[in-house]
């Protein structure tokens, strides 16, 4: 059984009742069964539950430390270059 409390736009899910704070157990919607996969909960007109897709972001790829030796190096050299015309 899982224990479903709306949001603005989605669900929050509960395994149990009892951690359902008190202010809410008025709007929980029990159901049996989520549907499969993975993605955001979301209610259709009919009342049926499903899960709509997100496009995570990729992170951008952590410099190697030789990455960071050239970075760190050419920024050195912009302060000395820096401080040297004045």
């Amino acid at each position: 059984m899982y224990y479903l409390v709306p949001t603005s736009d989605t669900f929050v899910v509960y395994y149990d009742k009892l951690f359902v704070p008190a202010s809410l157990v008025n709007q929980v919607i029990e159901v049996e069964t989520l549907p499969e996969g993975e993605g955001v909960l979301k209610r259709n007109a009919s009342g049926n539950f499903y899960r709509e897709s997100v496009e995570l972001e990729e992170a951008p790829p952590t410099p190697t430390i030789e990455e960071k030796i050239l970075y760190e190096t050419q920024y050195q050299t912009m302060l000395i270059e820096t401080s040297m015309s004045f």
